[in-house]
């Protein structure tokens, strides 16, 4: 029998290294995914040890150490690099964009990044301890790993064979459960009966739509692991799927050709021919909206057309961007897929703008920020509005302080009939000594409000800022005999989340569900009609067929993902992780019964799904 030869002291180094690298490098990537979800577990309700995810995570890690095994040493040694800093920087984006936003990051987020920064704070970038550690031993592994790989030069028979085969493993095991959640997806027919979509056309019941429409960060993030998450991301948002435009222009047409005409109801048309002011209002949530702190706006809600149970749900991480969206179009933004540019260049001849300019009016809006902060300059004209007015065509002297968009007055009612639209500012973060707000307004508010927080004191003084430009744009509309003939309507962007402590603010509205925290302001003043509360649940989508109504325009022909608040139709708000809210809150953890279960998910999935159709295929330009 021949005698196995010993190995040198100087060759043992080397084969512990050549065996040991490759397992921190699994061990680094691994570990980061699973301590990710352990951390996070909170934020959905897909278990630690769910084959699901755990498939994906080992499929994924498999995958990219295989890949450095079949590299030469110096390229291994880089792409080691850059995965550890690209996955461990996605950890530490993500875990802030939780805290933020209340969703993970995706790759459509980079859309907003640059408009975003010119609001940024350093108090907005928090990430938890644990998370802090996971990272840093992540990275650690990761380093072993690198020191060990640099005593491995060249190649060996045995090492190929061996990241083929776990390169093959890791192929089919993402492969195998990419096919399993899918399902027998594949393109979805709308078909409409009297209230909801049919059973044609959907999916067979093994289809899980959370990861087909990648909507809910938070639960596709815990489902998937950190890779898979990843790789669909890109995969979603740079056009790599297949996609049948034909086809699905088809089941477009044929949806629109089933629409009914809209039916007049005892609200229709009642304020036809009435000039319009819509306020979207940065950040006034419903505990700020008080006599103390806001009493012009606060008067005005207490004789208006007041919807009580309306939310502004966040679908998009840009907030505001996001609600004016859903209040001039009626569509809700598509997570991926859909960039900003589709807002700014498709057509929308049933936009909130469109519809009135359609009936002879003028139609402008005014906002202090620039026109390229979220391209409004281009998107706003593209919706009917004829001017983008910013603050220095208003002289706004500060323009963050709203009492100065009162400037803007002669032209925001110029050539009546008119349709303006007016976003304030000053209910925007961040919070300090700093802000001329907090300057102006702290002491008074601190004396309406004692023993309450520091915080809750300058979101009052921010609110009240709001509040005395309505409070002039009130006295110059009565001055210019234009209160009669003029509507207002008001709604808030999103729930006042610069106080960068949701449960604090779930404290202050009485509420422990992250969705229903989002209840917040929407109601119509017209001196012509008496107040009265509405309880029907609605949300931002549900802003411009309701105004379509009452003002009387025509919409034959349109879909929109809302309905007219006075019709016979049940309200319905979606949330952006498809939990849903008719009067009692579904979340998607809960259990539903079946069959209703069954109709609303198919409803939900309808709304997202034709919302984000009609944008991909720009279809009302080239459907034609």
């Amino acid at each position: 029998m021949k005698k196995q030869r010993e190995l040198s002291p100087e060759e043992q180094p080397k084969i512990i290294a050549r065996i040991l690298w490759p397992i921190l490098s699994f061990l680094s990537l691994f570990l980061l995914d699973l301590g990710f979800r352990y951390i996070y577990a909170f934020a959905g309700h897909t278990d630690l040890w769910d084959v699901t995810p755990l498939t994906f995570s080992v499929g994924w890690c498999l995958i990219l150490t295989a890949v450095l095994m079949l590299l030469p040493r110096k390229p291994r040694r880089i792409l080691m690099v850059f995965f550890c800093l690209l996955f461990c920087g996605l950890s530490a984006t993500h875990g802030i964009f939780l805290n933020l936003f209340k969703r993970f990051f995706r790759i459509a987020d980079f859309s907003f990044a640059g408009d975003g920064a010119a609001f940024a704070d350093a108090s907005y970038i928090v990430l938890s301890k644990r998370a802090i550690a996971l990272i840093v031993g992540a990275i650690v592994l990761m380093a072993l790993a690198y020191f060990c790989s640099r005593k491995c030069r060249g190649y060996r028979v045995s090492r190929v064979v061996i990241a083929a085969v776990l390169l093959a493993a890791g192929i089919l095991g993402v492969a195998q459960m990419h096919k399993a959640l899918l399902g027998d997806y594949d393109t979805v027919i709308w078909t409409r009966t009297e209230d909801t979509a049919s059973d044609e056309g959907f999916a067979d019941v093994t289809t899980d739509f959370t990861y087909v429409n990648f909507t809910d960060s938070k639960e596709c993030l815990l489902k998937m692991g950190l890779y898979q998450y990843t790789f669909r991301d890109v995969w979603l948002n740079w056009g790599f799927r297949a996609y049948d435009e034909a086809q699905q222009r088809k089941n477009l047409d044929e949806l629109f050709d089933s629409l009914p005409e809209p039916e007049p109801n005892d609200m229709t048309g009642v304020f036809e021919g009435k000039n319009l002011i819509l306020i979207q209002l940065e950040a006034i949530d419903t505990y700020m909206l008080n006599e103390k702190a806001m009493p012009a706006l606060y008067e005005l809600q207490q004789n208006s057309l007041d919807f009580t149970d309306r939310y502004a749900p966040a679908y998009i991480t840009a907030g505001t961007l996001n609600t004016e969206i859903l209040a001039n179009l009626a569509l809700i933004p598509p997570v991926s897929q859909v960039s900003t540019e589709a807002y700014a260049v498709n057509a929308f001849p049933y936009s909130l703008a469109h519809l009135f300019e359609a009936e002879g009016y003028t139609a402008e809006s005014f906002h202090c920020s620039d026109g390229s902060i979220y391209n409004r300059g281009g998107l706003h004209p593209n919706w009917g509005y004829e001017r983008y007015n910013t603050g220095a065509d208003m002289n706004m002297n500060v323009i963050h302080m709203d009492r100065y968009l009162i400037n803007g007055f002669e032209d925001m009612t110029d050539d009546a009939p008119f349709c303006t639209f007016i976003i304030t500012y000053s209910g925007h973060g961040a919070y300090s000594d700093e802000n001329l707000i907090d300057q102006a307004f702290y002491d008074e508010m601190a004396e309406l409000f004692p023993g309450e927080d520091d915080i809750y004191i300058r979101a009052m003084a921010h609110a009240r800022e709001t509040d005395l430009f309505i409070e002039e744009l009130v006295d110059a509309l009565t001055e210019a005999g234009l209160m009669d003939d003029t509507v207002l309507a008001f709604y808030s962007d999103h729930y006042n989340y610069y106080i960068m402590n949701d449960q604090l603010v779930m404290q202050y509205k009485g509420i422990d569900d992250i969705n229903l925290l989002q209840i917040t302001p929407f109601f119509i003043y017209s001196s012509e009609l008496e107040g009265q509360k509405i309880d029907k649940p609605c949300s931002s989508v549900d802003i411009l067929p309701t105004l379509a109504n009452l003002f009387g325009l025509d919409t034959s022909g349109a879909w929109f993902a809302g309905i007219d608040l006075f019709s016979d139709q049940p309200g319905l708000v979606i949330f952006q992780d498809e939990s849903w809210y008719d009067g009692t809150y579904y979340s998607n953890r809960d259990e539903v019964p079946a069959d209703y279960a069954a109709a609303q998910k198919k409803l939900v999935h309808e709304r997202f799904s034709i919302s984000k159709e009609i944008l991909l295929l720009d279809y009302y330009n080239d459907g034609e």
